[in-house]
């Protein structure tokens, strides 16, 4: 997702990384022991389309559904601040995976409170 793609290529791969860590635990251990959450935080926050973003977030909410983990790596990479935005500033297109990804971040971290839930 980082380095000099276009923001169809950052799309796919990041679709891609929800298919793979959808109710996958092994999966999503894996991605985000190589580095995945990063980079799909910096998806949300970078000056990318729309379509690229909603696949972060959704991405992000496979990879946080039933893992405390990768809620609070998540929560670390300052993932909730891009999801709350998305939501704030996209209101034309369904925001469904972001809604999702906060909903499941502020739900079951321990540490909702800290994280403005």
């Amino acid at each position: 997702l980082d380095g000099d793609f276009d923001d169809q290529v950052r799309a796919e791969a990041a679709a891609a990384l929800a298919v793979l860590a959808h109710g996958h635990s092994k999966n999503q251990d894996k991605i985000a022991s190589v580095g995945g959450i990063e980079p799909l935080v910096g998806l949300l926050q970078g000056d990318t389309d729309e379509h690229a973003k909603e696949e972060a977030a959704s991405a992000l909410w496979s990879l946080s559904s039933k893992h405390y983990q990768n809620q609070v790596a998540i929560a670390d990479a300052g993932g909730i601040a891009p999801l709350v935005e998305l939501l704030d500033h996209v209101l034309d297109v369904p925001l469904l995976p972001s809604r999702h990804a906060l909903t499941t971040l502020c739900a079951t971290t321990r540490e909702h409170h800290l994280l403005g839930c």
